[in-house]
């Protein structure tokens, strides 16, 4: 095999996967697909790979997927899943989920407080449909590269800003009901940001706003960019867009207001997804920023794919030296916090905070052996999309009276957005401080579910 072909991404606004000798993403509607030759990646486009969103269940359980699907979806409504996007990760009582399932031909089921897909009488986890789809871009991916069934075995994922704490979890777990393991995940706009700080485009910083509008969807990011490092200043965006245009300038306006920045201070507009390409849009930007310069230095549909590669390429340590990683500062894409007993919510992490973040707070006991917390992911602005992040218990508190036992208790987003809670028995003179358990409940797959899958499609489980 040549150098060149050690590397391969195929682009997705949806996720992308990077494995060790190569790299792959998934889109709504088409692939694109790049190589790695020697100081240089080149993303191309080839129908021969296009592996569209859409996945069919066939009586006897066999499964096809992409285009063919799609072909065969006006005959097989039912059995056929596509907009996996809008399900996964997602709880049963989610507005935005209820409001799709009156659009879509096939069902959703709730079992156990869980929505899944009903097929042939049978149910499936959304993480389940999705592993397919990866499944089968691996397929195209190891073809293309002329690699052995099973030769990609890592992944770094890419997710919108607007994917919640659920939905990165349920995205990881659809990479290792797929044989992947997760390296790490991040948000398209870093991906993308990435591209314009690689490719030198900026020999100095400027302020640019990077804007993802695709299908019913738009992600606006403010964000500070050279050659050495990306300042996000500020995310925002919405996962159900509707009334396209007006909606794009009120979001436009509130992300530049998170940032403290005038659309006089924009130098560079850039653009990402396919919808970005309606005149109208264009217009309505030049309009606003004063017919100030677009950059389409970058294609919108390969900037998030090229970004991620150069990730990748700096990730698993086997890039070119050109191949720099700038730093990056990337903000939290939505408040996490608890709700007290008036149902009113205490933020404990802002949305836009810089991530990581880490807040550790005091909790007094009062003779009990363990703690109950609730966390959620707080939109103060939309209550309704307000969502129960997970449950979380800490046991092991030995039993004392009041004001007697602390327990401080760290919250912590990393650099991926996950959510994770640390806690520890404060110390006293008679002991050390000392870890305690914390069972968290989250609305994802139990690893037994998880095995089960695997098992069943014959999938080797990569270590975690």
């Amino acid at each position: 095999m040549e150098a060149w072909q050690k590397k391969i991404i195929v682009s997705n606004l949806d996720k992308l996967i990077s494995a060790t000798n190569c790299t792959v993403t998934f889109l709504t509607k088409f692939q694109a697909i790049g190589v790695l030759h020697e100081d240089d990646l080149e993303v191309l486009v080839d129908r021969s790979t296009n592996i569209p969103s859409y996945v069919t269940i066939q009586p006897d359980g066999s499964k096809i997927v992409g285009l063919p699907a799609k072909k065969l979806s006006y005959r097989n409504p039912e059995n056929t899943v596509y907009d996996i996007k809008r399900i996964i990760g997602r709880q049963i009582t989610d507005p935005i989920l209820n409001e799709n399932t009156k659009h879509w031909p096939f069902k959703i089921i709730e079992q156990v407080g869980v929505p899944k897909i009903q097929i042939h009488e049978k149910l499936y986890h959304p993480e389940e449909i999705l592993s397919f789809l990866l499944m089968e871009i691996k397929n195209v991916a190891e073809s293309f590269l002329r690699r052995k069934p099973g030769s990609i075995k890592k992944a770094v994922i890419t997710v919108p800003a607007y994917f919640t704490d659920g939905q990165r979890q349920a995205t990881i777990d659809a990479c290792e009901l797929a044989g992947l393991q997760v390296l790490t995940i991040t948000n398209e706009y870093v991906a993308a940001a990435i591209t314009y700080s690689h490719k030198k485009i900026y020999k100095k910083v400027k302020n640019g706003l990077l804007l993802d509008l695709g299908g019913g969807t738009f992600e606006a990011a403010v964000l500070q960019i050279d050659a050495e490092k990306i300042n996000v200043l500020g995310v925002d965006g919405d996962s159900c867009l509707g009334d396209l245009f007006e909606r794009v300038i009120m979001i436009l306006k509130q992300t530049l207001k998170i940032a403290r920045l005038e659309s006089e201070q924009i130098d560079d507009i850039m653009l990402l997804g396919g919808s970005s390409r309606i005149p109208k849009v264009r217009e309505i930007l030049g309009n606003y920023f004063k017919k100030r310069c677009i950059n389409d230095s970058i294609i919108p549909d390969q900037a998030v794919a090229y970004g991620a590669a150069v990730y990748a390429a700096m990730l698993l340590g086997n890039a070119h030296d050109n191949f720099k990683l700038p730093k990056i500062n990337n903000v939290c894409t939505m408040s996490v916090g608890t709700k007290s007993m008036t149902n009113e919510y205490f933020i404990i992490v802002h949305k836009n905070a810089i991530i990581p973040f880490k807040v550790t707070r005091e909790y007094i006991m009062d003779n009990k052996t363990e703690l109950q917390l609730k966390i959620y992911e707080v939109d103060k602005e939309n209550p309704s999309k307000t969502s129960l992040l997970g449950n979380f218990t800490i046991s092991g508190i030995p039993p004392a009276p009041t004001n007697e036992e602390t327990i401080e208790v760290t919250m912590l987003i990393n650099e991926m957005g996950i959510f994770h809670m640390e806690a520890t028995l404060k110390g006293n003179k008679n002991r050390a401080s000392k870890p305690l358990r914390v069972l968290q409940q989250k609305n994802r797959m139990s690893k037994e579910e998880i095995r089960r899958i695997l098992q069943k499609h014959g999938v080797k489980q990569e270590n975690q």
